[in-house]
């Protein structure tokens, strides 16, 4: 029973989420520069929420172009938020400024829809109206280069 409450809610975020229209937000990267998100920079949001969705991110972006993400209008976000701010201050952010790609750092509450186990995906118009959103496992095949 609660499997099936569980996805009908989903659905019904789901549903409501495309066509809303989204409003921008600023997120530092990780060295701490803000950036403004919205559809006239981003056409694209990959949101990691774990340690295995954010792996799966450094895995793909790592073997492209340091300039991929932004060729493609995409923003890439981690939701740290539930991360302990020790943790997050002196492991985790000193390991991604070694990434070649930037990554935008959410630290005190999530701001997207998420799901366990899988990177979150929003497609935006130029006007900031979502679209699509989409829960997937797996980014290869995404992108042709």
């Amino acid at each position: 029973m609660m499997k099936i409450l569980i996805v009908i809610i989903s659905l019904w975020l789901r549903a409501e989420a495309e066509g809303f229209v989204f409003h921008p937000v600023t997120l530092p990267d990780q060295f701490g520069k803000e950036h403004r998100i919205d559809g006239s920079n981003c056409s694209l949001l990959l949101i990691a929420n774990s340690k295995k969705t954010s792996e799966k991110f450094k895995e793909f972006f790592i073997k492209r172009k340091k300039d991929f993400s932004r060729r493609h209008h995409i923003c890439l976000i981690f939701d740290l938020h539930t991360v302990p701010g020790l943790v997050r201050r002196w492991i985790l952010l000193p390991k991604m400024r070694d990434y070649p790609f930037e990554v935008l750092v959410i630290k005190e509450s999530s701001l997207f829809p998420m799901k366990e186990g899988k990177i979150t995906a929003i497609v935006l118009k130029h006007d900031n109206t979502v679209t699509s959103v989409h829960f997937i496992e797996d980014m290869q095949g995404m992108f042709d280069e």
